[in-house]
């Protein structure tokens, strides 16, 4: 999990996934949408950097630092960023590493362009609003999907 923040009571936080190893492989395009790719940032230089390749659209998550001895982050790690959780602090996690300052800011920057805000108080009228907003946000996303461009040919990431 990506710690986001961290409270007085519990933390919020992004989790990880390869999906059994195998990717976003079997998800739909729209499913794919709501994840974005992690790069370990100790694979540059590397044979596995030269073959790594971002299963998302957009600029992919990198670490800036791992704790020594830590595993390296599977090649197929997506974070799911539609899908922050709070958790206890009964429930510990372990630190693994950082990101980078700007890959914090995009992270944080996706989950709020794609979670709509919906205050308990919003009228009926105000949230059937947001929702054909929103509707039509996704669709010029989707017509934007064809014309996606990958980085000088080498196929790693596309930007937004």
């Amino acid at each position: 999990m990506i710690v986001a923040y961290t409270f007085e009571d519990h933390y919020v936080a992004y989790p990880l996934y390869t999906h059994n190893t195998k990717g976003l492989k079997s998800r739909n395009v729209l499913q794919r949408r709501e994840f974005v790719s992690i790069l370990d940032h100790r694979l540059r230089g590397t044979k596995q950097y030269d073959t790594w390749k971002a299963q998302t659209w957009g600029k992919p998550l990198e670490t800036k630092y791992m704790v020594k001895g830590q595993k390296t982050l599977h090649a197929l790690s997506t974070c799911n960023f539609t899908y922050p959780c709070c958790r206890s602090y009964h429930h510990k996690v372990r630190m693994m590493g950082y990101l980078t300052d700007d890959c914090v800011i995009h992270l944080l920057n996706l989950t709020s362009a794609h979670v709509p805000y919906r205050h308990p108080m919003m009228t009926k009228g105000e949230m059937n609003r947001m929702d054909r907003e929103e509707a039509e946000r996704r669709k010029s996303d989707a017509s934007d999907a064809a014309g996606v461009c990958t980085d000088k040919g080498k196929g790693r990431y596309s930007e937004w």
